[in-house]
C-alpha cells in the first residue's frame, strides 16, 4: 500500500490576475473599512502568538533600510530582513509592489517546534515584481539556463512561506532546492507570468505546496538575458524532481504554456490531491520516471480539463521504472489528448502496480492529435504489469473509451499474462466512427474489459461540468470492491452523497 506522510497546512490567500488592479482594489476605502477591524484584531493576535516563539520583523515598500524592522519602522529590503531570521522568528511583508533587482536567497533553519515564518501581513498582498531582476542570465558558454529562482530556498529547514506573490519572473518564481533542504511549506503563494516554472522542487524532502496559484508559466516572452529564442520555455508550471514525502494540495494551475504538475526522476511518497488544472497547452499531470524508480504516489480528487493529456504515466529514462501509483476519484474531461495515458515515449520502462479506479473520464480526445487516436483511458504501452482499471466512468470520449496495446481479436492472453485487469467500468459510445488516422504513437485497440456497464451515467449536468450522479444513476452500487486497494462500491469519482 502507499504510505502517507503527515503534513500540516496553514493559511489561505486570494487569487490575483492583475498585479496593480488587485493592489489598487484592496486600497479602496470601502473594502478597507469592511475588513479593518477584523484584520487589525487578527494581526495583533498573530503578532502575539509569534512573539511568544521568536522575534517579529516587518518589511514594506515604504520602509527604509536603516529602520529596525518594527511594525512602525519597517525595513524595505526583503533580503536584508531575511538575514536577521533565526529559529522561531517571523517576517511579515506588508502589502504593495516590491520592484526587485535581484533574486531573494533564503538559507535559514528553524527547528520542529520553532519554525521560521515569512508571511504576507494579514489582509495585505505583497507583490514581488521580478521584471528587473538581472542576476538570472543565460550561460552562453554552457548553453543553458542556471537553476535560479526569484525566491530561492536552499539548505533550509522548518521554513514556512505564505501569501507571497511573484510576478514577471525570467526563470523560476519559487525554487526549493538541495538534498539537505527539508520541512518546507509554501502556502497561498502565487506565481504569475514566468519564463520557467512557477514552483520547482528539486531533491528536497518533506515539502508541502498548498493553495498556491500558478498562471502564465513558460512564457517565452520573458526569456532572460542572452537566452536564444526557442519555441518553448525550459520548464513546466509545477515541477518536482527527485523529491520524497511531498504534498501538492488545493492548488490552481491555469493558462500556462507547457505542462502542469510534473513529477520526474525518482520522486517517491507523494500526494497530489484536490488540485484544479485547466487550459494548459501541455498535459495536466505527468509522472515520468528517470534515473531509477519513481514510486508510491497518490493522485486523487483532482479536476482536469482543457489541457493536452490529462494524466501521463511514463518511464522515459534509461533503466527507469514507475510503480505503486494510485489514481482515483479524479474528474478528467474535455482534454485534447487521452484522459489517462500509459505513454510509450522514451525508453518505455516498466510500469507496475498502477491502480486507476473511481475516476470520471469524459469527452477527452480529438481529431488530428499528433499521437494518433486519443480517447478515455489509453493503455498504449505494452510495458505494464499488475495494472488495474476499475470502477471508472469513461463516457463520450473521441476515438475510444478504453483501449490497450493488445489486439482483442487475438484474445486477451497478453493482458492476462501481465495481470492487466480492466473491470467494472461504465462506458459509452465513442464519438469517432471507424479508425483514427495513425499518429506518432503505435495503434491501440478498444476494449471495455470484464463486467463493463454500457449505460447513461445520468450526470447532474453534463453541459455545466457537474459530474455528480443523479439518485437513479446506474453507476451507483455497480462497482467492485474485490480489488487489492480500497475502492468505492460505486462507479466514477462521485456517489449520490458527495
Amino acid at each position: 500500500m502507499l504510505q502517507a506522510h503527515p503534513f500540516r497546512v496553514y493559511g489561505t490567500s486570494g487569487c490575483c490576475n492583475k498585479i496593480k488592479h488587485l493592489y489598487l482594489l484592496y486600497q479602496t476605502p470601502v473594502l478597507y473599512y469592511m475588513a479593518k477591524k477584523m484584520l487589525l484584531f487578527f494581526g495583533l493576535f498573530l503578532r502575539t502568538v509569534f512573539m511568544l516563539n521568536g522575534k517579529v520583523y516587518y518589511v514594506s515598500p515604504k520602509g527604509e533600510d536603516d529602520n529596525p524592522g518594527t511594525l512602525k519602522y519597517p525595513k524595505s529590503n526583503i533580503q536584508e530582513a531575511i538575514r536577521l531570521l533565526h529559529a522561531g522568528d517571523t517576517l511579515f511583508l506588508r502589502g504593495g509592489i516590491y520592484a526587485l533587482t535581484e533574486s531573494i536567497q533564503i538559507t535559514v533553519n528553524g527547528t520542529p517546534d520553532r519554525w521560521i515564518n515569512v508571511l504576507a501581513y494579514p489582509g495585505e498582498i505583497p507583490f514581488l515584481d521580478a521584471a528587473g531582476v538581472d542576476n538570472i542570465v543565460y550561460d552562453v558558454k554552457k548553453k543553458r539556463l542556471p537553476m535560479k529562482g526569484v525566491v530561492h530556498i536552499l539548505s533550509s529547514s522548518f521554513l514556512r512561506l505564505s501569501g507571497l506573490h511573484v510576478v514577471n519572473s525570467h526563470h523560476i518564481s519559487f525554487l526549493i532546492q538541495e538534498p539537505n533542504t527539508h520541512a518546507i511549506e509554501l502556502t497561498g503563494c502565487h506565481a504569475e507570468n514566468s519564463y520557467g516554472a512557477g514552483i520547482a522542487v528539486w531533491y528536497a524532502d518533506s515539502v508541502t505546496i498548498h493553495q498556491c496559484v500558478i498562471t502564465g508559466a513558460g512564457d517565452i516572452q520573458l526569456r532572460p538575458q542572452g537566452a536564444p529564442a526557442e519555441k518553448k520555455a525550459p520548464y513546466d508550471a509545477l515541477v518536482v524532481g527527485g523529491a520524497k514525502y511531498f504534498t501538492i494540495t488545493n492548488c490552481h494551475l491555469s493558462k500556462c504554456f507547457r505542462q502542469g504538475i510534473v513529477c520526474c526522476e525518482t520522486c517517491s511518497y507523494g500526494t497530489i490531491r484536490n488540485n484544479h488544472l485547466e487550459h494548459l497547452q501541455g498535459s495536466a499531470m505527468v509522472l515520468n520516471a528517470e534515473y531509477g524508480v519513481m514510486s508510491s504516489i497518490d493522485l486523487s480528487n483532482n479536476r482536469v480539463h482543457h489541457c493536452d493529456f490529462g494524466l501521463v504515466l511514463e518511464a522515459g529514462g534509461d533503466n527507469a521504472a514507475l510503480q505503486e501509483i494510485s489514481f482515483h476519484h479524479n474528474v478528467i474531461y474535455e482534454n485534447r489528448g487521452s484522459g489517462i495515458v500509459f505513454s510509450p515515449a522514451g525508453y518505455n520502462g516498466l510500469r507496475s502496480k498502477i491502480y486507476v479506479y473511481n475516476n470520471t473520464v469524459v469527452k477527452n480526445g480529438a481529431a488530428g492529435h499528433p499521437a494518433g487516436s486519443t480517447g478515455g483511458i489509453d493503455l498504449r504501452s505494452p510495458r505494464l504489469s499488475d495494472v488495474y482499471v476499475a470502477n471508472n466512468i469513461v463516457w463520450q470520449n473521441y476515438a475510444f473509451e478504453i483501449a490497450t496495446f493488445n489486439n482483442i481479436l487475438k484474445g486477451i492472453d497478453a493482458l492476462l499474462r501481465f495481470n492487466i485487469v480492466i473491470t467494472h467500468n461504465l462506458v459509452g459510445t465513442p464519438v469517432l466512427e471507424g479508425e483514427a488516422p495513425k499518429g506518432e504513437w503505435s495503434r491501440v485497440y478498444p476494449y471495455a474489459g470484464e463486467n463493463s456497464l454500457s449505460a447513461d451515467p445520468l450526470f447532474m449536468s453534463l453541459p455545466n461540468g457537474d459530474f455528480r450522479l443523479q439518485p437513479e444513476s446506474p453507476a451507483l452500487h455497480a462497482g467492485t470492491t474485490d480489488l487489492p486497494f480500497p475502492a468505492d462500491p460505486h462507479i466514477g469519482a462521485y456517489n449520490s452523497e458527495n
